[in-house]
């Protein structure tokens, strides 16, 4: 396999499990329209090939299934790969050459609670992770898993992975509760310095995800009804706007090329994307992959990547092209977990089954 130019990079993998293990064994056309972002959507690539695995680590595990998070400094080769389960955080090391480092198990993290969601951040090469508890959403750095150092307590209960939104100059973390979305601003040193209010839904929401274009965090969530895109100029943490559409994007999850913002969700058992745009279409798209749920989207190589379980419950990453992906399937092992995420600028696919955790990089041939 290629290495590329990974070199050698840290990881930390997120995962929260039900469990009680303690330890761990080893679119539519868009509309016309300037997108929220600040650009215009991206034009559809050119179907260059199908994508293919130039590089992959896995590792026998025993810690069954659970949320999967991934923090990452995305343009660096030392980056973070973490690990977590309902009794308790784990962190992992991952070398070169994707060889996992220090015990199989990992390290405990010492932070204590149960907690029913976990997001993640790579900032200025610290790791930083928001667990949501019974009191709201924990922010702690965990740099030293077995010193964590506890920031702030958020209101919510859901957090927007990733979890940092870093602007020029100031950096955010968004929650939600039953019908409110917040939006915290941060210091340098990861302390609160003030919470304001970004959105509201008129029914309980069940998903949430956020991105940052340029001077804009964009956020969308869903209830079991209607889907909401709201934008905010981050550089004030005011302004912006709320779309509201007749259809729910359970699931959703974002991505910007750097100016556009592209979201992708499932419905029906399919999933689907819509470029953000400040006059969002309100009609159903069509489904981009069928027989598909639990996506995860990141922008890479001039394209759009999308993670999804398959219908048996396997892993499979593909590109948009037009109104379809060019897919791959990197893990066939049903039951799993999985995340998307760029790692030294490059896609990354890190998935957990019953039997082991997997991370392959994703690439085009030329």
């Amino acid at each position: 396999m290629h290495i590329g130019k990974m070199g050698r990079f840290f990881a930390a993998i997120l995962l929260l499990s039900a469990c009680g293990v303690d330890q761990i064994d080893t679119p539519p056309t868009a509309p016309s329209a300037t997108t929220m972002g600040g650009a215009q959507p991206a034009p559809a690539p050119t179907p260059l090939s199908a994508p293919a695995v130039c590089n992959v680590g896995v590792w026998p595990i025993s810690s069954g299934a659970g949320q999967l998070a991934v923090a990452a400094e995305p343009d660096q080769l030392q980056t973070t790969i973490v690990a977590a389960n309902g009794a308790g955080l784990r962190a992992f090391e991952v070398g070169e050459r994707m060889s996992l480092l220090g015990a199989p198990g990992g390290a405990a993290v010492a932070l204590p609670g149960s907690f029913t969601q976990v997001a993640a951040s790579s900032i200025d090469h610290h790791t930083i992770i928001g667990a949501v508890g019974g009191d709201g959403v924990e922010l702690a750095l965990i740099d030293d898993p077995a010193a964590p150092q506890v920031t702030a307590t958020l209101p919510g209960s859901m957090v927007a992975q990733p979890l940092v939104l870093a602007g020029t100059d100031t950096k955010y973390v968004v929650t939600a509760d039953d019908d409110t979305v917040w939006m915290t601003m941060i210091d340098r040193h990861f302390n609160p310095v003030k919470t304001m209010v970004m959105g509201y839904a008129d029914d309980t929401i069940t998903s949430l995800a956020a991105v940052q274009a340029r001077d804009q965090a964009i956020t969308a969530y869903s209830t079991s009804t209607s889907c909401y895109v709201t934008s905010v100029r981050a550089v004030a943490g005011v302004g912006g706007q709320t779309q509201h559409l007749p259809y729910p994007c359970a699931g959703v999850t974002l991505a910007s090329d750097g100016g556009g913002v592209t979201m992708a969700f499932e419905q029906g058992g399919e999933i689907e994307t819509m470029p953000i745009t400040s006059e969002l279409n309100r009609t159903k798209p069509a489904g981009l992959q069928l027989a598909a749920h639990a996506p995860h989207m990141v922008f890479a190589d001039g394209q759009y990547w999308v993670s999804y379980l398959t219908a048996n419950g396997g892993t499979s990453v593909g590109y948009v092209v037009g109104d379809h992906l060019e897919s791959i399937s990197v893990d066939d092992e049903p039951g799993g977990n999985g995340a998307l995420e760029l790692i030294a600028g490059n896609p990354w696919s890190v998935s957990l089954d019953p039997i082991a955790l997997a991370a392959h990089q994703l690439c085009i041939p030329l």
